[in-house]
């Protein structure tokens, strides 16, 4: 059945067999989430660890606590990074995957994501935690 639908339609063929080989020897890609600072709300990490998708699973967690000073500092309680800054803390440290940093500080450009590295984003909940929590993502 197989030859006779290639012979007709050779992306059948093409589809079946991609289908079959990324079941097969497709890896799932490796997450690892990294908490910067102190985020003013609890974040369950447990929930977001058992998401299940064929794709991806979360591997590990860090917390980095303790951020250094930001060179745009007001003297007020908004505090904002620049890439360059928080590119310098988050690092992979021989991690193979994803890394995906999480801060509750806003970035010096107004965006909530900013890719780091190769495999590496920051997103930023500073002004959308409420709506987030509210929502309840």
């Amino acid at each position: 059945m197989l030859l006779q639908l290639s012979a007709v339609f050779p992306p059948v063929r093409h589809f079946i067999i991609t289908r079959h080989l990324r079941k097969r020897y497709m890896n799932k890609i490796k997450i690892k989430l990294v908490i910067l600072g102190n985020p003013r709300h609890k974040l369950d990490l447990k929930r977001i660890k058992r998401t299940n998708s064929k794709y991806f699973e979360f591997i590990a967690e860090e917390y980095i606590k303790t951020l250094p000073e930001p060179t745009k500092n007001d003297g007020y309680l908004d505090v904002e990074y620049t890439v360059e800054e928080i590119s310098s803390i988050v690092t992979s440290n021989g991690f193979d995957g994803v890394t995906i940093a999480i801060m509750n500080y806003r970035f010096d450009d107004g965006f909530y994501l900013h890719r780091l590295g190769v495999k590496q984003a920051c997103l930023s909940i500073a002004d959308i935690d409420r709506l987030l929590l509210d929502n309840n993502i």
